[in-house]
């Protein structure tokens, strides 16, 4: 049985903020002290992240709209206009995202715990994370598969409609065709505006979770692999604050087959569930080798209830899959039935569970993390 464990609340935490606000660090602060009432060693590295993703978008989204009336008289300068936005977006889902370098940096805090020494070696460190802020939701949060699909879309139909033009053909049809995108892309810029200045929201469900996954590993340490935990700061900018901590580790020479991060999500109330796949815009696959760890974990623990969801809530997992680590997101949607246990709890438990899987999996011949399609090629 993987037990119904118990998710503490952080004594003397003061509630979170928004990324990059006082609030948040002085969390990170409290985190950082209940780690070490642990016995844990804790620090608090500061990372500077840039907190407008909102601006980008919405740049991108003006243009698109200026396309699409410029190409009705000028279906060139349209067009050029439209793809020149629907480029700025694209750019920004990389890695060095222009635009929004442009945009002011401020201060974030990572809670970083190394594994406790212990005799023995052992070549794959499991990393429990969790975001420490509050999330913003304003409409374009709420907007079923994010802002950015829906602007992408709308981009890309914006341009055909352009291009149609200027290869001759024209009619009253092609402005009724060109008009939903067109409108889809003001109704973004509101909801991005919106999503700007909304009141941070949220709970510690993850956070506890994760200190619950702790607790119940650091008691019972798993044999093949050394725990880590990194509460990380801005998670809601793109996961900032572990995509930094995640670059740094990679500059000093550690490999995807030596990680496995584990991401607790918010899991206010109802049944465990792990996702298959995510992403901001492609729901990309999460690690195969720790879906089968969870897989094994539901299997063995069918009490859970636990079940795989695919999603588009860019998780801290997708963060760290788009880096080429291997990732899983785990959390808790409400239950079908009134037996299913309550979110962080069974988050927790089947956290604990997919260490304790992963754990027996590693027994085999290369005692690392699996090479998969969406790692490095080092391995």
């Amino acid at each position: 049985m993987a037990g119904r464990l118990v998710c503490p609340r952080v004594t003397g935490r003061e509630p979170s903020g928004a990324a990059a606000s006082d609030a948040e660090r002085r969390a990170a602060r409290a985190l950082a002290g209940a780690l070490r009432a642990r016995g844990r060693t804790a620090r608090t590295p500061a990372v500077w992240v840039r907190t407008a993703w909102w601006l980008p978008v919405a740049l991108a989204c003006a243009l698109g709209v200026a396309g699409s009336v410029l190409s009705v008289g000028s279906p060139g300068p349209g067009l050029a206009v439209a793809a020149a936005g629907l480029l700025v977006l694209l750019a920004d889902l990389m890695p060095w995202a222009p635009v929004r370098r442009l945009t002011i940096a401020r201060a974030t805090q990572n809670v970083v715990s190394p594994p406790p020494e212990r005799p023995g070696e052992r070549p794959v460190t499991l990393v429990l994370t969790a975001a420490t802020d509050l999330r913003r939701r304003g409409w374009a949060a709420r907007l079923p598969g994010g802002v950015r699909r829906w602007a992408i879309a709308a981009l890309v139909a914006v341009l055909a409609c352009a291009l149609t033009r200027l290869l001759g053909v024209d009619g009253a049809w092609l402005g009724i065709v060109q008009l939903p995108p067109t409108l889809v892309l003001l109704v973004a810029i509101v909801a991005l505006l919106d999503q700007a200045g909304a009141t941070p929201q949220g709970d510690d469900s993850a956070l506890r979770a994760a200190l619950a996954t702790l607790d119940a590993l650091d008691a019972d340490p798993p044999r093949r692999l050394d725990v880590a935990v990194v509460l990380a700061g801005a998670g809601d900018t793109d996961h900032g604050g572990l995509r930094a901590w995640l670059r740094a580790r990679r500059r000093r020479g550690l490999r995807p087959r030596q990680l496995a991060v584990v991401a607790l999500e918010p899991c206010p109330e109802g049944a465990p569930v792990w996702w298959t796949a995510d992403g901001l815009v492609v729901p990309a696959r999460l690690h195969p080798q720790l879906q089968a760890a969870a897989r094994a974990a539901a299997a063995a623990h069918p009490d859970l209830g636990a079940r795989p969801v695919r999603g588009s809530d860019a998780t801290a997992a997708a963060a760290a899959r788009a880096g080429r680590w291997p990732a899983i997101a785990i959390g808790a949607r409400p239950p079908a039935g009134e037996s299913a246990p309550d979110g962080p709890e069974a988050a927790a438990a089947l956290a604990v569970a997919l260490v304790r899987a992963l754990d027996a999996d590693l027994a085999g011949a290369s005692g690392t993390i699996a090479s998969d399609a969406g790692d490095d090629g080092d391995r």
